[in-house]
């Protein structure tokens, strides 16, 4: 019997500003297309909002059975900051209006500007700036299971050091 590759996806988005945790983890068979994002972690922070998915892959069979294991967030300050801005209203680019401390593997700055949603969810506009992976520019927000976005745009740079 041929094994099927299978993911378990995570995905946590935080509103800072509020008492809003939205976690969502599922299990299913992953597209061959998208094994280059098995076992990375997306994340984007802003003042406002965090958000971060990682995906786990396995290619035996039932593999992703059990219980979804939540990866721990690393809050640690790495030594970078990245321009700051969020806005939940447009999709226009948003102006900085300050830096926020990129944490943990966050060793790039992005801008997004776009509509985004979770499944099941109608999308909205969003804009904002922040701290990144380094795997949420390479490969893209086409690999972040859990989410979608529509009409967007992504603009990575590098961090500035503190």
């Amino acid at each position: 019997m041929r094994a099927i590759l299978a993911a378990v996806v995570m995905l946590q988005a935080l509103i800072t500003g509020g008492s809003d945790v939205i976690l969502t983890a599922f299990k299913d068979c992953l597209d061959p297309s998208q094994k280059a994002a098995c076992g990375r972690e997306f994340s984007m922070k802003t003042s406002v909002l965090t958000f971060r998915t990682s995906r786990t892959c396995c290619d035996s069979d039932f593999c992703n059975g059990g219980d979804v294991q939540v990866p721990p967030s690393d809050n640690t300050p790495n030594g970078y900051i990245c321009e700051d801005c969020f806005n939940g209203q447009s999709t226009d680019p948003c102006t900085a209006t300050g830096v926020v401390q990129c944490t943990g593997k966050q060793n790039a700055c992005t801008g997004f500007s776009g509509t985004g949603s979770r499944p099941g969810e109608a999308g909205k506009p969003y804009s904002g700036k922040g701290c990144s992976t380094q795997d949420f520019c390479k490969l893209g927000i086409f690999n972040m299971a859990g989410a979608q976005a529509s009409n967007y745009g992504i603009k990575s740079s590098t961090p500035m050091k503190v």
